[in-house]
């Protein structure tokens, strides 16, 4: 049974051609910024780490960043079967600095102007999940893709960016 695609980390762009043609994707520098205050890095690079999003600000807890919408776009493509298909990405800023990254809606509403986001360790419960499902351990063990995790919907689309794009927030509150 096919788990989904493997999907490595990486803080340095890839020069070879080579590599450029694999699943690899560099971690946007909001997220690094994130995991180096929370000092959070050796473990994200062992097991991985957990990200939350607001839209709603989360009271007095440090942990939580602002996080500014710089920029909204749109480019049309042609799906797989020819169908036109609009894909939106938002670009973020983290308050106070030059860090972003890049969302994707999960809906057609629009996008927050801001957001609050943390990052935390691998709940104990997925990390569980992952060990018994033997995603880190093999040839590929770097880090899978979200669809291992949940189905997003846009699997199927092949992303050319060098840079990991994260599914956005949802207007309820915290995903």
């Amino acid at each position: 049974m096919d788990m989904g695609r493997m999907l490595g980390l990486s803080r340095e762009e890839s020069q070879e051609e080579n590599e450029r043609e694999t699943e690899y994707r560099k971690l946007p520098e909001g997220l690094i910024s994130l995991l180096d205050s929370s000092e959070l890095t050796d473990m994200a690079m062992e097991s991985g780490f957990h990200v939350e999003m607001s839209s709603v600000k989360p009271g007095r807890d440090p942990s939580w960043v602002k996080f500014v919408m710089l920029a909204e776009g749109t480019a049309r493509r042609r799906s797989y079967f020819g169908r036109k298909r609009d894909t939106t990405r938002v670009s973020y800023v983290e308050s106070g600095t030059e860090n972003t990254m890049e969302l994707v809606p999960l809906t057609p509403d629009p996008m927050p102007r801001c957001i609050w986001v943390r990052v935390t360790e691998l709940p104990a419960a997925t990390l569980a999940g992952v060990i018994a499902e033997g995603m880190l351990s093999g040839p590929h063990s770097e880090q899978t893709t979200l669809d291992e995790f949940t189905d997003l919907g846009f699997e199927d689309q092949i992303s050319r960016a060098t840079e990991l794009v994260l599914p956005g927030p949802d207007w309820d509150g915290c995903c």
